[in-house]
């Protein structure tokens, strides 16, 4: 059952290590480094798209768009844009910031899987001290 499913898997990945050393040979040889780190982050990319749509076949997704895209992209975006901006007289400030900034917003996107996770918690510690009052 599982390979009949998952025999894809095998084909996307040889398709794109194939492109991925034609493309880092080719970006290698006229950027270094920076041609190497394009390559695989746009293989990367591809991979992630040729593998969600070949498994859309047999798996029906359901995902909450603010969770899987846009959080990470207004990370990507406040993280660029003050990195672009700063000075190195507030580099740690900014960067505190940005921590406090990112980290409201995934408490906030996250909260209902929070709750679900810390509410035994609570409720366990709760337990404890009512149990030691008496």
């Amino acid at each position: 059952i599982f390979f009949k499913k998952t025999k894809v898997l095998p084909k996307i990945y040889f398709i794109l290590a194939s492109f991925q050393i034609v493309i880092s040979v080719f970006l290698i040889k006229y950027y270094g480094l920076i041609g190497a780190i394009a390559a695989i982050f746009f293989v990367k990319i591809l991979q992630i798209f040729l593998t969600y749509f070949e498994s859309r076949k047999f798996y029906k997704f359901k995902y909450n768009k603010v969770k899987m895209i846009f959080l990470p992209a207004i990370y990507i975006i406040i993280v660029t844009f003050s990195e672009i901006f700063i000075t190195d007289n507030y580099r740690f400030i900014i960067h505190i910031i940005q921590l406090l900034i990112i980290n409201s917003l995934v408490f906030w996107v996250y909260r209902k899987e929070l709750n679900i996770f810390t509410k035994p918690i609570i409720e366990k510690i709760n337990n404890y001290f009512y149990i030691n009052k008496k």
